[in-house]
């Protein structure tokens, strides 16, 4: 009988691969066509009932949302003339993730006495001649449980130097540094003050060998978001944009976006996508326990020594990259690099999951504009520039789909992010972000473990600076930044490129990732990916 079942098997997989319909064919194929209309007719009514419950349930909320923000809405035109009210999604950061602080490590190339890091931070962002622009230089966040928060003047004479301003003279290694940074990255800021610091870490050694320092920039994120806080801090840099380049033609790599047509569906899928996302179960990339706002954190970072952003862009436009961004390619390095740590663990005790969902951080304005002047582009604090989407990072290798020429992990991740409802995706969670935001604090703290934990992995892919600089007087030599895990999203994923390289950056929960494992992840794991995905790099083009 099992001769039998064998020979069956067999034959329909004959017929599949070679087109011929052997006895059960036309049967099998039937039944194949009966459960995709069955799929397709229970898809349409599932998207049907979403839509009418989300037109049921809209004037509720839009009524209930009324209600409970009245009398912030009342103070706000009373007062709107003496306060600066935050937007909602710096609204949620200050109320609800204490301990979202953005860490830029800045390593350079020379040893600095702190305190001329000091002077040059101070005569840019905090003297009477710096640019009026950075007035937030000098306001405290303000938070309250009913009603919004908002931004407060300090006294000129208040300014708490020695907190603001912090140095370490100990002779520090990078595993020193990290260590450091990793304990900088568990404090929470004291909002009583405003809200940064500047950490200068004068005697580092880097790994190889070399005299250097290190400065450490903490800046909670409701006072700004990564593309707000790049132009801000070039403004201490030299020089603070790149030459001036003659305008070349766009090339258009992909969809440059969905038409009109598509535009419903499209956000239906999105919005349906974003309120019924179910949590990532506990794995070795998500702790089962909330981290505490408050408490150490592990940090490890890389510049990679043998690929640079050229090589990757090079890889990109050959038949291998068939097309890939930049970003296609580091995010799928960064999933292979979580493969090969899945592998090197071996069977452990926690089950390991096929993927793990991802959050990932995007700019919503253009990217030229970082290094416009602020005639040109007005200066606007808080995170309104902010977006996220949420991609599924796979921990197996994808299945083959034909085309050879191009790494099926490159191909794969293409399909994740090349998505053409993700456009709409980005703007859609960041405005029921912003809800949250303006709804009261003392409702909304209470939910926000359940909303805020159902990923594993946050990510940020910056494009810093292309060319060399000093920052405070100083050259530098590669730059990093952090931003701690949060809850049970135990993973945050960074990768900056500065002046032709590229830098991995991964802090963790120390529940789900020890200092090794995370330095073999940044340190090993990813460029190995990489140089493997890319091959010989001199014959991609």
């Amino acid at each position: 009988m099992a001769e039998v079942d064998a020979k069956s098997v067999a034959l329909l997989a004959a017929e599949s691969t070679s087109g011929e319909v052997g006895p059960q064919g036309p049967n099998c194929r039937k039944r194949c066509c009966l459960i995709t209309i069955c799929q397709c007719i229970a898809g349409s009514l599932l998207n049907i009932a979403f839509i009418v419950i989300l037109i049921a349930m809209a004037p509720i909320l839009l009524v209930q949302t009324f209600i409970l923000t009245l009398p912030a809405l009342l103070e706000s035109l009373v007062c709107r003339c003496r306060r600066e009210y935050m937007d909602g999604i710096s609204a949620v950061q200050l109320n609800h993730i204490e301990g979202a602080a953005i860490h830029v490590v800045f390593i350079l190339e020379e040893r600095v006495d702190a305190n001329a890091i000091f002077k040059h931070y101070t005569d840019v962002f905090l003297s009477d001649s710096s640019n009026p622009c950075f007035y937030r230089f000098k306001q405290r966040a303000v938070s309250r449980w009913w009603l919004w928060p908002y931004w407060q003047n300090i006294q000129e004479d208040s300014l708490d130097w020695q907190y603001h301003f912090q140095s370490c003279k100990l002779p520090m290694d990078k595993a020193k540094l990290q260590q450091a940074v990793g304990e900088l990255v568990g404090v929470v800021l004291d909002f009583t003050k405003p809200p940064w610091q500047v950490h200068v870490f004068e005697n580092f050694t880097d790994e190889f060998g070399r005299a250097a320092s290190a400065v450490v920039l903490k800046v909670h994120h409701c006072m700004l978001d990564g593309f707000t806080g790049l132009r801000v801090f070039m403004q201490a840099a030299d020089p603070k944009a790149p030459p001036q380049e003659p305008d070349r033609p766009r090339q258009k790599t992909r969809a440059e976006g969905p038409q009109c047509l598509y535009l419903i569906p499209l956000f239906l899928k999105s919005l349906q996508k974003l309120l019924l996302m179910l949590p990532d179960k506990a794995s070795p990339f998500k702790a089962s326990q909330h981290l505490p706002p408050e408490g150490p954190r592990l940090c490890a970072w890389k510049t990679l020594q043998t690929v640079t952003v050229d090589d990757v862009k090079t890889f990109g436009k050959s038949d291998r990259g068939g097309g890939a961004t930049v970003n296609d390619v580091l995010l799928a390095a960064l999933g292979g690099a979580f493969r090969r740590y899945i592998a090197n663990l071996g069977a452990g005790q926690q089950a390991i999951p096929k993927e793990i969902t991802a959050c990932i951080w995007v700019s919503l304005s253009p990217l030229n504009h970082v290094y416009k002047s602020f005639e040109e582009v007005p200066l606007k604090w808080g995170n309104s520039t902010l977006g996220t989407v949420y991609v599924k990072l796979p921990l197996t290798l994808p299945s083959s789909a034909g085309l050879k020429n191009i790494p099926e992990v490159v191909r794969d991740m293409r399909e994740r992010t090349g998505a053409p409802e993700l456009a709409l995706e980005s703007v859609i969670a960041m405005q029921i972000l912003r809800w949250l935001g303006v709804l009261p604090k003392l409702l909304i703290r209470p939910l926000w473990h359940i909303l805020s934990n159902k990923i594993s992995c946050s990510t940020s892919n910056v494009p810093g600076p292309p060319f060399h600089m000093k920052w405070c007087g100083s050259p530098v030599q590669s730059i990093n930044f952090f931003v701690p895990p949060q809850g049970t999203v135990s993973v945050f994923a960074t990768i900056v490129t500065y002046d032709g390289s590229i830098s991995i950056g991964l802090s963790s929960d120390p529940a789900v990732m020890n200092a090794d494992e995370l330095e073999q992840i940044s340190g090993m794991l990813f460029e190995a990916e990489l140089n493997e995905m890319l091959g010989p790099k001199k014959s991609c083009a």
